[in-house]
């Protein structure tokens, strides 16, 4: 073929793209109709201000499963020959329960009262402590492993809570107002 053979079919179709107001491939009528109306994005999410009855609530619905899967844990950790697979599944409940929690306390969608940020922040620490506590006893390979793990505490976790509790106006008794949360 020659050069001008070749010429004037790519001058032919640039002359048709350039008629047509195209500079690219064309576009699918379906396509083109979905490009032109696409939505408008929504606006992002606002976090929402907990009051103290919510934050209450809030706290209650993270902390008293962690509280009752911990219990569960001491109490087959207690039981003479338990099985290390009994004493896995008791940790490894504990530290998804402890996981759970520690995301319900650290949702950034919620914004805990001035009065208990700082503490619920330790409380928070101190779970997710648990966490690490938990899968360490969940994977233990034998029971003097399991035996040997040891537990730890972030400072200030033993009063945060109770002050939590007290400017939420919670009852002292961590087991108090647990059954909406545990059933």
């Amino acid at each position: 073929m020659t050069r001008t053979a070749l010429a004037v079919p790519t001058l032919a179709l640039m002359l048709a793209m350039a008629l047509s107001g195209c500079t690219s491939a064309p576009v699918a009528p379906e396509a083109a109709a979905t490009t032109a109306s696409s939505p408008t994005p929504s606006p992002a999410p606002t976090p929402e201000l907990l009051t103290t009855e919510a934050a209450g609530a809030r706290y209650l619905s993270s902390v008293c499963v962690s509280n009752k899967e911990n219990a569960e844990w001491s109490a087959a950790a207690q039981v003479p020959g338990q099985s290390l697979e009994a004493l896995h599944a008791a940790a490894a409940e504990a530290r998804d329960a402890n996981r759970a929690s520690a995301q319900i306390l650290d949702d950034p969608m919620f914004v805990w009262p001035d009065t208990v940020a700082e503490d619920i922040g330790t409380v928070r620490d101190s779970l997710l402590t648990g966490v690490s506590i938990y899968e360490q006893l969940a994977t233990s390979p034998t029971l003097e492993s399991l035996n040997s793990v040891v537990f730890t505490d972030v400072e200030g976790s033993a009063e945060a809570g109770p002050r939590i509790r007290l400017r939420l106006n919670l009852s002292a008794d961590t087991a108090a107002g647990c059954d909406a949360y545990t059933q």
